[in-house]
């Protein structure tokens, strides 16, 4: 017994057969045969794409390598925190006048890792951010020597520092990132 509207058990082809021809991806007597490669328009089989695929890490097609765009936000959130750093200096000054000088150097840091970031960005030069960064990570490691000899508890905010503005020349000085701008000059 059926339900009404239910398809009728006994007109159903059996199981795995169907009434209508094959739709998708099937081959049909106008392509080629099974286990034979589909042609594509740039007469590759099976649809892939012509020439050489691109290296590890390579830039695609006139894009941004990502190295480069990597070491730009690398060099934005080293920039946020020097800034904060740059605060800090400021609040300290009124104890001491050598902290105004250790706060114009932050400022002068944090201005050079957004600049040398938006020209990397935009493809002009990585030589801004590479050198900033270059400064920043040689500050880092003066300033995690001195905490440490002084015997000074080890802050955690060095070593992200460090490892932002190493990161950053670490990312620029890939062949990749050379080859990008040394093609936009």
């Amino acid at each position: 017994m059926t339900q009404p509207g239910a398809p009728d058990p006994s007109s159903q082809p059996p199981y795995g057969q169907q009434n209508q021809p094959p739709s998708g991806n099937y081959p049909d007597s106008g392509s080629a045969g099974y286990g034979q490669p589909a042609q594509t328009g740039s007469g590759q089989p099976g649809g892939y794409p012509s020439g050489p695929p691109s290296g590890y890490g390579a830039p695609s097609k006139g894009g941004t390598p990502p190295q480069v765009i990597t070491a730009a936000v690398l060099g934005f959130i080293a920039a946020l925190l020097t800034l904060l750093a740059t605060f800090g200096f400021f609040a300290l000054s009124s104890f001491s006048g050598i902290f105004v000088i250790f706060a114009i150097l932050y400022l002068a840091i944090t201005a050079g890792l957004i600049a040398g970031g938006v020209m990397a960005l935009t493809g002009k030069t990585g030589q801004i951010l590479l050198i900033t960064a270059a400064v920043a990570t040689g500050l880092q490691i003066l300033g995690i020597i001195f905490s440490l000899v002084q015997g000074q508890q080890f802050s955690a905010l060095s070593l992200i520092g460090l490892v932002l503005t190493g990161g950053i020349v670490f990312l620029l000085l890939q062949p990749v990132a050379k080859q990008f701008f040394s093609t936009r000059r």
